[in-house]
């Protein structure tokens, strides 16, 4: 069954009920709780989760909201696992910590988590510009994408070191409440992990509750943006898929509701199955709207899916 990522709601409700009830008008209680929520909300919402009225499959780090981030700043890349900023770096493993704690309480089944961004100077307003004016695909693109890529080469191992330290202080706490961890596939060309990340970090912590999460409308972004196919992550990796976010995309715009982009989501049900060796549980599968969507978009979204088989 599907569940829905409060990300839909959670920046436009100013209190608990508020949320529940949008989660209600869509008929799906079970929910991945994001990291827009605040702590008061989310007091507000734990007595319908140990109610069982909600059942929380997922939470999205960092959760709750920390207090120390404004509700209009809130990011779920606020505190980079693989920050070269020392202090910076402390809080990003602090709250995640946090988060595993929270989703061991009220029996989440998973946490899914950023990685942070190599700091590289990435143009991401001139890629997309080449994108728009349909150059993207020619030489001048092609090469720009090449330089950007070899660029990123150059500063990346400093990140990927601070991370692998990260990684083994957050991941001795989640063996040790017994909640996997979901590494996202990112959207942006200068974000952990790329396609090879994502094998080299799986094969490091192997025997830990160390997963992928594969998120459609990224995949289906950058598969646009010619930086690596989604079928090809999917091929790689899904025999680690501990989750997915299902979303659909224009462009480079995501978070739209499935079926009102260009995924084809039939493509995915083939890697989108329960059965691998490595993964606890059946795969946790999760709507991920955002506010611009509306509830009849979702709901046909939604019976789009479950058309599917999803």
């Amino acid at each position: 069954m599907l569940g829905i990522s409060t990300a839909w709601k959670s920046k436009e409700v100013a209190t608990g009920d508020e949320l529940l009830k949008a989660l209600d008008e869509i008929g799906i209680n079970q929910t991945e709780l994001d990291f827009r929520i605040t702590s008061p909300i989310f007091q507000q919402l734990l007595p319908s989760i140990k109610q069982g009225r909600l059942k929380v499959l997922s939470v999205h780090n960092y959760f709750p909201l920390p207090d120390i981030i404004p509700l209009d700043k809130a990011n779920a890349d606020t505190f980079p696992l693989s920050s070269l900023d020392e202090a910076e770096r402390r809080q990003g493993i602090h709250y995640t910590m946090k988060t595993v704690q929270v989703a061991h309480e009220i029996g989440a089944r998973a946490v899914v988590v950023h990685l942070g961004r190599v700091d590289m100077g990435f143009q991401k307003k001139y890629y997309h510009q080449l994108y728009d004016s349909d150059k993207l695909r020619g030489e001048k693109g092609q090469l720009f994408l090449k330089d950007q890529k070899k660029v990123r080469e150059i500063y990346k191992p400093r990140h990927l070191d601070e991370l692998f330290d990260s990684l083994e202080k957050v991941l001795k706490e989640a063996e040790k409440l017994r909640i996997p961890i979901g590494i996202e596939n990112r959207l942006h060309l200068n974000e952990i992990p790329n396609f090879d990340e994502i094998g080299l970090l799986l094969k490091k912590f192997s025997g830990s509750p160390l997963y992928y999460w594969h998120d459609t409308g990224h995949a289906a972004v950058q598969e646009n943006l010619t930086i690596v196919e989604q079928k090809a992550l999917l091929e790689a990796y899904s025999s680690s898929l501990l989750g997915v976010h299902l979303h659909d995309t224009r462009d480079y715009e995501d978070h739209l509701a499935p079926g009102r982009g260009t995924i084809n989501f039939s493509s995915l049900l083939p890697f989108i199955k329960d059965g691998a060796q490595r993964v606890p549980g059946p795969i946790i599968k999760i709507v991920e709207a955002h506010p611009k969507v509306s509830r009849e978009e979702l709901l046909t979204g939604i019976d789009y899916l479950t058309s599917l088989g999803l």
